[in-house]
C-alpha cells in the first residue's frame, strides 16, 4: 500500500510500477507538477492494482497503464494534464469509476484494446476529447456525466454505452432530445421517465439530468457601473461575485462585444459607439473547468437624454393599476420630446405619465425609450411583479326554503325565483361574480322510502351517480373521497369529481335522512384554481344545513346557486334530473356558457 504521499515530480514519473503480480493499492496521494514532469502514475506488466483517491495535476499524462490485468481506477481527480488524463492499453478486467477528469487538452479517458472494462459514474468535463474507446467489444460505458468536451465520445467497435432500460445510459451536455415517453422502446407516452426519447452517439437511453455524483461547476457572474453609461464613460466590470464550489478560479476573461477583450477580476472599459453590447465573462478554475455568463449593456450617446422612471407600486395583483412616471428623465443639452413605453406584455404606450393594467400574473420588464430634440435616444427598464388576484372569502347568509330545508347561501348575489331551466322551473337562482369565474351550487331534495343511513347505502348512491354521469362523460373520475360525515345530524357522503383535462371540478355531498325518507344532494361546480375558496363556502353550507321538511312528505324542491362572470349578468345553469329506480336524481353536467339563459320550459 502506498498511501498519504505528497509528490512533486521533476523529470520523471510520479509513481512507476512495472513487472509485478503483487497486489498493490495506491491511495490518497497528491502528485503535483515539476520541471519535466512525465506521467502521474505509470503502470506496465502489472496485475491487481488499485488507484484510489489520487490527485494528479499538470503532468504530461495523468495515468498510463500498459499490459495490465485486474486494474481499478476509482475516485481520482485528474486536472489540466498536458495530454491525456487516463490511457489504458492492453488492459483486461478494467474498472474506471467515480473519477473527476477536467481540463485536459487531449483525451479524458482513452481505452485501446482493453476489455472487459467498465467505465461508469465519472465526471468528464471540458477535455479536448471526452471518452474514446478503441476496443472492438467488451466495454460498458454508463452513468457518466460527459460535459462540454471538444469531441464528446468515439467508439471504434461495438461497445455498450448504456445500462439498458430503466437504468439508462450517460448524461450528455449536448443532448437536445425530448423526454415525453417511456419504456424500453420509448414509445409509452404517458409522461417523462428521465431518459431521452431518442439516442445520441451509441447511447440508446441518454439521461436527461446528470448522474450522481453531480459535477460541481464554477458559477460566473458580474456587475457593472454606472448602470446607464454613455459613450466615453469608463465602465467598471466586477466579477468578484463569481464562485467555484470545488476549486479556485484562476482566470477571468472578458469580451466587451466591440472587438476588445480583457482579463482580470475587476476591469474598466470605455465604449465609443452608442448601442447595445453583449459583454461576456468566461472564468476558469484550477481544474480547467470553465463557466460563462453575459449581460446586455445599453450605452447611450453622450449628449443624449437620460431615461429614468418610477413604478408605483412595483408589485401588484393582476387587474390592479400600475403608475409609470418618467418625469425624472432629462437631457443635458436640450429637452426630451417623446416618451415611448413597452409594458412587457405585448402592449405599448406614450406620454410622460401612464397607467397600465396587467391581466395575468408574472414578471414583466417595462422599457422606456426617450427621444430628445436632437433625435438622440436613451432607454431604461424596470421589472414589475404581478401576483395572482387574492381569493376573497365568500360571505354567506341564511336562506330558508319552505319545501323542506334551510341553508347558508352567498350574501350579495342577486336572487331570482322561479328561474326557467332545461329541467323546468328552478325554485331559486342566485347570480353574482365569484373571482371572475364560473361557479354554481345546487341543492336538490327527493323522496326515497327506502333511504338508509349506513355506508353501504351512501356508497351505492355515489356509484349510481357516477354510473349515470359516465354515460355522458366517460372521463369523469372521483379524485377525492368518498368521505363519510354528518350533516344536520344525519349521515352524508362527500366526494370530488374531475372531468379529464377540464379546468372545472365538482364537489358533491349526498345527505340521507331515514326518518324523513328523503335524501338531499348538494353540488358545487367551480374552476379548479378557485376550488379552495369556493370549497370553504361549500363546507360552511353543509355545516349550517338544516332539515325543515315534515316527516315524511314526498315534496320535490331544488335550489341552484349560480355564479356569473365579472359584471356580466349571466346564468350558468347546471342541468339536473335523471332517473334511478323510477325516481328523479340530480344529474351532474357541465354548466352552460357565460351569458346563456335557457328559454322557459314548463310542462
Amino acid at each position: 500500500i502506498i498511501e498519504g504521499w505528497d509528490i512533486n515530480a521533476s523529470n520523471a514519473d510520479g509513481i512507476k510500477l512495472q513487472n509485478t503480480r503483487a497486489y498493490v493499492v495506491i491511495r490518497n496521494v497528491s502528485i503535483q507538477s515539476g520541471p519535466g514532469f512525465l506521467k502521474g502514475v505509470f503502470l506496465e506488466n502489472v496485475s491487481n492494482v488499485g488507484l484510489i483517491d489520487l490527485t494528479i495535476r499538470e503532468a504530461y499524462a495523468g495515468i498510463y497503464a500498459y499490459n495490465a490485468w485486474n486494474l481499478s481506477i476509482a475516485r481520482n481527480r485528474l486536472y489540466k494534464n498536458h495530454a491525456y488524463a487516463i490511457h489504458a492499453e492492453n488492459v483486461a478486467n478494467l474498472t474506471v469509476e467515480l473519477n473527476e477528469i477536467a481540463g485536459n487538452p487531449d483525451f479524458g479517458i482513452l481505452l485501446a484494446n482493453s476489455f472487459p472494462a467498465e467505465i461508469r459514474w465519472n465526471n468528464v468535463l471540458e477535455n479536448s476529447e471526452g471518452i474514446y474507446v478503441f476496443s472492438r467489444s467488451g466495454v460498458s460505458i454508463r452513468g457518466n456525466n460527459i460535459i462540454r468536451n471538444g469531441n464528446q465520445a468515439y467508439d471504434g467497435g461495438t461497445n455498450v454505452w448504456d445500462g439498458g432500460y430503466p437504468e439508462g445510459g450517460n448524461y450528455w451536455s449536448d443532448y437536445s432530445g425530448q423526454d415525453l415517453c417511456g419504456g424500453s422502446t420509448q414509445d409509452i407516452c404517458t409522461g417523462p421517465d428521465g431518459i431521452g426519447d431518442s439516442p445520441i452517439y451509441s447511447d440508446r437511453y441518454p439521461l436527461m439530468a446528470p448522474h450522481a455524483p453531480v459535477p460541481e461547476l464554477p458559477v460566473a457572474t458580474f456587475s457593472y457601473a454606472p448602470l446607464n453609461p454613455l459613450t466615453g464613460d469608463p465602465v467598471s466590470f466586477d466579477a468578484t461575485a463569481s464562485s467555484d464550489p470545488a476549486g479556485a478560479i484562476v482566470s477571468y476573461q472578458w469580451d466587451f462585444g466591440d472587438g476588445v477583450v480583457g482579463s482580470g477580476v475587476i476591469v474598466n472599459h470605455t465604449f465609443s459607439v452608442a448601442t447595445l453590447y453583449q459583454v461576456e465573462l468566461t472564468i476558469r478554475d484550477d481544474r480547467g473547468v470553465s463557466a460563462k455568463t453575459h449581460l446586455g449593456i445599453e450605452v447611450g450617446q453622450r449628449g443624449a437624454p437620460v431615461a429614468s422612471f418610477v413604478v408605483t407600486p412595483q408589485s401588484v395583483e393582476a387587474g390592479h393599476p400600475v403608475a409609470l412616471d418618467a418625469s425624472s428623465s432629462s437631457d443635458p443639452d436640450g429637452r426630451v420630446v417623446s416618451f415611448g413605453w413597452s409594458f412587457g406584455d405585448g402592449s405599448t404606450g406614450t406620454g410622460v405619465r401612464v397607467v397600465h393594467l396587467y391581466q395575468a400574473a408574472g414578471n414583466y420588464t417595462v422599457r422606456l425609450t426617450v427621444t430628445d430634440d436632437s433625435g438622440y435616444r436613451s432607454t431604461a427598464s424596470a421589472v414589475v411583479s404581478v401576483a395572482p388576484p387574492a381569493l376573497v372569502p365568500i360571505a354567506l347568509v341564511r336562506y330558508s326554503n319552505p319545501a323542506g330545508f334551510a341553508v347558508p347561501i352567498p350574501e350579495n348575489w342577486t336572487r331570482e325565483e322561479n328561474q326557467p331551466s332545461p329541467a323546468g322551473v328552478l325554485e331559486l337562482v342566485l347570480l353574482g361574480p365569484v373571482h371572475n369565474t364560473r361557479t354554481n351550487i345546487i341543492v336538490d331534495m327527493q323522496a326515497h322510502p327506502g333511504a338508509r343511513e349506513d355506508s353501504a347505502y351512501l356508497f351505492s348512491l355515489v356509484n349510481a351517480t357516477l354510473e349515470q354521469l359516465r354515460q355522458e362523460r366517460p372521463d369523469a373520475e372521483v379524485t377525492q373521497g368518498p368521505t363519510l360525515r354528518t350533516v344536520a345530524g344525519h349521515a352524508a357522503v362527500v366526494f370530488r369529481i374531475q372531468y379529464g383535462t377540464s379546468s372545472l371540478v365538482q364537489r358533491v355531498a349526498i345527505l340521507v335522512s331515514a326518518i324523513h325518507q328523503r335524501d338531499w344532494v348538494v353540488v358545487l361546480t367551480v374552476d379548479a384554481y378557485y376550488y379552495g375558496v369556493a370549497g370553504t363556502a361549500f363546507d360552511a353550507m353543509l355545516d349550517g344545513f338544516e332539515i325543515t321538511a315534515p316527516v315524511p312528505t314526498p315534496v320535490w324542491i331544488f335550489v341552484v346557486v349560480v355564479g356569473a362572470i365579472g359584471s356580466v349578468t349571466a346564468a350558468i345553469v347546471l342541468g339536473i334530473i335523471f332517473s334511478r329506480q323510477s325516481r328523479r336524481r340530480t344529474r351532474l353536467r357541465q354548466p352552460l356558457g357565460p351569458g346563456t339563459i335557457e328559454p322557459p320550459r314548463r310542462s
